[in-house]
């Protein structure tokens, strides 16, 4: 949600006079902080390299845009309600150290009889802003995160 008002805001040339690259530079906070994936919908993936581009931020759009992996390297669930994984074997050509699965803002995730078979890679089920979920499976290979 930060993201969004920072992007309409530096768009729309809505911060108050000589504040624009305080809020670019909260914008590229974010951006890092998220490994510069570009995650946040079809508006945003043609605005937000574009804004950082314009206020000095040339080498974070791009590497926005010229990354070729997501956030895992099994299942990605973002802004999603009620997913269930039931009786599910995802598996990786080749090990990866990214996890299996992230579930981020997700209003109940299930999961039951899911096998992985980098399991012994530490967390491969990652929850950031889920709510309801309904885990059966060893919770040693779950990581909540903030």
């Amino acid at each position: 949600m930060k993201l969004f008002f920072l992007l309409s805001a530096l768009c729309l040339d809505l911060p108050l006079e000589g504040k624009e690259k305080q809020v670019a530079e909260k914008l590229h906070e974010l951006v890092a902080g998220n490994n510069y994936f570009l995650d946040f919908g079809v508006i945003g993936s043609k605005t937000v390299p574009r804004s950082l581009t314009k206020y000095g931020y040339v080498e974070d759009a791009m590497k926005m845009v010229t990354k070729t992996e997501g956030p895992s390297w099994g299942f990605y669930t973002r802004h999603a309600k009620g997913i269930t994984f039931k009786n599910v074997a995802v598996t990786a050509k080749e090990r990866d150290y990214r996890p299996a699965f992230v579930f981020d803002d997700v209003a109940g995730v299930a999961m039951e009889n899911v096998y992985i078979n980098e399991d012994d890679r530490g967390a491969q089920i990652i929850l950031r802003n889920v709510g309801n979920e309904n885990l059966k499976v060893d919770q040693r290979l779950v990581s909540t995160v903030e």
